[in-house]
Order: structure tokens, then C-alpha cells, then sequence
């Protein structure tokens, strides 16, 4: 995904273990009002060639595209 060999593999796993847990902890709390233990992510970046494909790794479980600016 990302253009690092050392770092863009590390990061990816980082945040695909961060999407497992939330989607973890959403199932667990269904149908409760309980948001405190939601994760978000926040990405920045000066320079991101590959937007679009970022864009859709990110979407949420419900398929609405996470915001990216």
C-alpha cells in the first residue's frame, strides 16, 4: 500500500489490526449506545500518490468512505 519497504509494511498491519478490533469491539456493543471504545483513525500526509486506493482501504464496515481531505 504504501511505498516504504521498511515502513509502509509495518504501518499497513498496524492498521488493518486497528480495523479488526474496531469491527470487534462495533459487534460486541450492537445495539448499545456505547461509543468510548470506538477507534478512529486519522491519516496525514504531506504527498500521497495513491490516494483513491487509500481512500477505499479505509472505508468503515457500513461502506461509507472514511473523509479524507
Amino acid at each position: 500500500m504504501l511505498n516504504e519497504p521498511k515502513r509502509g509494511a509495518t504501518l499497513e498491519v498496524v492498521v488493518s489490526r486497528m480495523q479488526t478490533v474496531s469491527k470487534a469491539l462495533q459487534t460486541e456493543e450492537a445495539g448499545s449506545a456505547a461509543y468510548e471504545n470506538r477507534i478512529r483513525l486519522l491519516a496525514l500526509s504531506a504527498t500521497v500518490p495513491n490516494i483513491e486506493d487509500i481512500a477505499d482501504w479505509l472505508k468503515d464496515s457500513s461502506g461509507a468512505p472514511a473523509e479524507i481531505k
